[in-house]
């Protein structure tokens, strides 16, 4: 935080114009925002918005599209951190809006996987991991890391909102690499449930219907209540830890 409010003071659009040349966007609004992002993380939503806001303000009076493209995104990141779902998807619309009028992919596409979570979270589940999964797929054609491992924690959790907590884990764990662990999950759960569970219940039902000893322990006095399907993968459970 203080590294980044000297450069604000010391920033100066005149002075250090020939930055926009050297590394194509202006330190300026670029400090401003992570400087909101670093305020959010240590506790302070309102300046973090404010900070992020006096950004938007700077770059729209400097006229450089490249950093007015930057700034935002990284509005639309800042309130997807805190889970504002009507203005993520403000700033992530008018983010890839920009980004598609002046041609800059690298944008586009991380407003693009804004957008697929944006759906996850409206309940088009299907729809929303799709579109995070080519933004991603996107990101890295354009060739740069930037951001991926965030993505990928809404990709996950996308996954476990639809009760897949195995596609979330190997996505965390190993990235777009997972693909072929994912798919290995998917095929081995629904082999699991609708083929192996209920053979094995057809033969095992006198046994699994007791209920385990702990949840007796837990609860002496409260009736069963679980299906026969909890109970025997409780059963199962126990089993497959001995």
């Amino acid at each position: 935080r203080d590294h980044l409010q000297q450069g604000i003071t010391r920033y100066d659009p005149a002075q250090h114009a020939a930055h926009l040349a050297l590394y194509g966007q202006d330190g300026g609004p670029v400090c401003l925002c992570r400087l909101a992002m670093v305020l959010w993380y240590l506790g302070y939503p309102e300046q973090a918005l404010a900070q992020a806001h006096a950004a938007l303000v700077m770059v729209e009076e400097l006229a450089h599209p490249f950093s007015h493209a930057y700034v935002l995104l990284w509005l639309a990141l800042l309130y997807n951190h805190q889970r504002v779902v009507q203005d993520t998807q403000k700033w992530a619309d008018a983010a890839t809006q920009f980004a598609t009028g002046q041609e800059f992919p690298f944008w586009y596409t991380l407003g693009t996987a804004l957008q697929g979570w944006l759906l996850t979270e409206q309940g088009h589940l299907t729809e929303g991991i799709a579109l995070m999964r080519q933004g991603l797929a996107d990101i890295q054609a354009v060739g740069t890391e930037v951001l991926q491992a965030y993505l990928l924690g809404l990709l996950a959790a996308a996954y476990g909102n639809i009760g897949y907590m195995g596609p979330g884990i190997a996505l965390l764990a190993l990235g777009e690499q997972a693909a072929v662990p994912v798919a290995l999950i998917f095929c081995f759960e629904n082999i699991m449930h609708f083929a192996i569970a209920p053979m094995m219940m057809g033969t095992m039902v006198p046994r699994c219907l007791l209920i385990p000893s702990s949840v007796k322990a837990a609860q002496p006095r409260a009736p069963p209540t679980r299906s026969h399907m909890t109970i025997f993968m409780s059963y199962l459970q126990e089993r497959l830890m001995v």
